[in-house]
């Protein structure tokens, strides 16, 4: 799946990148803090959506106010978790419910993951297995899956399905150990701010249509959107990420490319920079288009020595020179 950095004061679109490769993100500090006290309003609004609801608990979690809570259910009970905006009119923006494991999944989504690269008992055991019904997204519903590693130096896996078994996304974490109580993909966005993106997408990409849309988290830059877009060319279909930033313009946008495709100049300092055999530079490339039309061209490149493991990410400018480079180890 398409997988999803500061420098001294410069463009607002140079200082995005780090939160565009999701190489940090922050903790939200009122997650998982002590009771929040919710509304008249938004207790009516709760008993209304949930009126078996039992074991209530509300915690503040950025700008929303979240339930755990409850529900009665044939075999036992069931633990959801519901998400509403924190105002005078509380709207229920996101559900989350544990399902007690793949036998509960349509079975489009089941025959999916057995079919996947994941379904290895040796290698990943499920750890839980959740839906999500996402109200502002037209009531949209995703499958998530999630995967324990069991060997060393394997990462945890989350796997997003829709309802026919797409895998949306799938996302590694080498480190799942986040102190927080809920992970981004739980983060749902304000009806109002995906309206909004989706005005403003369609608007300026009228040719391509929104697969998907997701809000990241960054402690540099705080809030963004990440926009996966396609566009149909023929037998192929392009894809272009956009990102957004919270008050909904444009930062900056991303599209796949052969490396073979990059400007020569930029292939030869890449090809200095991290020489071969030494290093490994991946065959897919990046090319960015920023707020200020700035031309960027990101490459990966990864090298063990040692027994480390350090993979970077590098960006040039058109005529080779080196824009910077992000490092990360393993």
């Amino acid at each position: 799946m398409r997988p999803l950095f500061s420098l001294k004061k410069l463009a607002l679109s140079f200082l995005v990148l780090p939160a565009l490769l999701g190489l940090s993100s922050c903790e939200h500090p009122d997650g998982g803090g002590d009771g929040f006290t919710p509304s008249a309003a938004l207790e009516e609004a709760f008993k209304k959506d949930f009126p078996s609801a039992t074991e209530v608990a509300w915690v503040r979690y950025d700008v929303y106010a979240v339930a755990s809570f409850v529900v009665p259910a044939k075999a036992a009970e069931t633990k959801m978790t519901a998400w509403y905006t924190n105002d005078a009119a509380p709207q229920l923006v996101q559900q989350q419910q544990n399902m007690p494991g793949l036998e509960s999944l349509p079975e489009a989504v089941r025959n999916a993951f057995y079919a996947s690269a994941y379904n290895q008992s040796d290698t990943w055991r499920v750890d839980e297995v959740e839906v999500h019904r996402r109200h502002y997204a037209a009531d949209q519903i995703i499958y998530k899956i999630e995967l324990d590693a069991l060997q060393a130096g394997k990462p945890d896996v989350d796997l997003f399905y829709d309802q026919d078994g797409v895998l949306l996304k799938e996302e590694l974490d080498y480190d799942d150990d986040n102190g927080r109580d809920w992970d981004d993909d739980d983060m749902p966005i304000s009806p109002d701010a995906y309206q909004s993106c989706l005005d403003f997408l369609n608007n300026r990409y009228p040719d391509y249509r929104v697969d998907d849309l997701e809000r990241m988290d960054t402690r540099q830059h705080g809030t963004l959107f990440k926009a996966e877009l396609e566009k149909r060319t023929g037998p192929e279909e392009e894809e272009l990420d956009v990102f957004l930033s919270s008050d909904v313009q444009f930062l900056a946008s991303s599209i796949e490319i052969p490396y073979r495709d990059l400007p020569q100049a930029v292939r030869t300092a890449a090809e200095q920079k991290y020489p071969a055999p030494t290093w490994e530079i991946e065959d897919e490339a990046k090319e960015w288009e920023t707020n200020e039309n700035k031309l960027l061209y990101s490459i990966e490149a990864e090298q063990e020595e040692r027994g480390m493991e350090t993979e970077v990410t590098a960006f040039f400018q058109e005529d080779g020179t080196l824009f910077n480079e992000y490092k990360k180890f393993d």
